[in-house]
């Protein structure tokens, strides 16, 4: 059986600082200050593995400006070629089903793990809006033989109980993502600890695991304060090297794809949200590539691991 797949550079770029705007669907031409309608992309500096923030405060202090980081997504099919390849590409790890052990919280905003030489890649969701294609993006995770970390928002868990069971039944690691999808950097920290506090709760009686200690942030939005709330009531907040960007207006299946390609490297943590068309397609197309190259998807907590070799020997088939 074959399957169309994305074809990827011949090296892992580093993220771009400054690329041409002429080709990218609705870009703002300045940057944003209010709390947009779809995910922007904070500007994460490659190079860092813990981006130091400031003491606990409840105020919120300058921070890294929130402005989309432009990708290629030109109509050059070679961004994202079509291309034949087996379905049962055999990953190097094959791990066994979560939950695992977790770090503790760190103090610090977590934008991406260093290069440990295994080839370590993560792409985590987003889960949130409408849950069309959970069934087939569960379905192609399994099919793919891979394990991650699912970014739950707690409203959503509450209304969709049956899919976030069958999350965790299918051996993915619970994280969250708040409670109400409501901008963090403009909250107390009360605010914080009650938005993380439900979700847990929903999480917990849902599935058995504890959300701890990831939290992507709605709308990748931070303060100083809001991660250090966070870390007090036992989360690290993680933000991304990449995505498919598919929150932009104009995103198919090849230009999410290649959009993931580009910024795919070891170490890297990558997402994309669980309610947009043409996820699946292009999320498969992209793990399909990067497995033939090598690379083995993980949840966070293997990532995040202080040897993760051991870790994957543990738990592993």
């Amino acid at each position: 059986m074959l399957l169309a797949a994305c074809a990827a550079p011949t090296a892992a770029p580093p993220l771009p600082t400054q690329m041409p705007l002429a080709s990218l669907p609705d870009l703002p031409t300045s940057t944003q200050t209010a709390v947009p309608t779809n995910t922007p992309q904070p500007t994460i500096t490659a190079e860092a593995t813990l981006l130091p923030t400031g003491s606990v405060t409840e105020t919120a202090v300058p921070v890294t400006p929130l402005s989309p980081t432009p990708i290629p997504t030109s109509d050059d099919p070679s961004n994202c070629r079509s291309m034949a390849v087996l379905t049962a590409v055999q990953p190097q790890w094959l791990v066994k089903n979560g939950p695992w052990p977790r770090p503790a919280a760190a103090p610090n905003l977590l934008g991406r793990a260093t290069d440990d030489g295994l080839r370590l890649i993560h792409l985590g969701f987003d889960v949130e809006g409408e849950p069309y294609f959970v069934g087939d993006l569960l379905d192609m995770l399994d099919r793919r033989q891979v394990k991650t970390t699912l970014f739950i928002l707690g409203s959503w868990a509450d209304t969709n109980p049956d899919w976030v069971q069958e999350m965790a039944r299918r051996g993915h690691e619970m994280a969250t993502h708040g409670y109400s999808h409501a901008d963090m950097s403009e909250m107390t920290a009360v605010q914080i600890r009650a938005e993380l506090a439900s979700t847990e709760a929903s999480v917990i009686a849902l599935t058995g695991q504890s959300s701890k200690p990831w939290l992507r942030p709605p709308f990748g939005s931070y303060s100083d304060g809001s991660v250090q709330a966070a870390y007090a009531a036992g989360y690290t907040t993680v933000i991304w090297t990449g995505s498919s960007n598919d929150w932009r207006s104009g995103m198919d299946a090849d230009k999410m794809c290649a959009a993931l390609l580009y910024y795919a490297m070891p170490g890297a943590i990558l997402y994309a949200h669980t309610n947009r068309a043409d996820i699946v397609d292009a999320t498969e197309r992209f793990i399909a590539e990067m497995q033939l190259q090598g690379y083995t998807f993980v949840p966070l907590s293997i990532l995040m691991a202080d040897d993760p070799a051991a870790f994957l020997e543990a738990v592993s088939d």
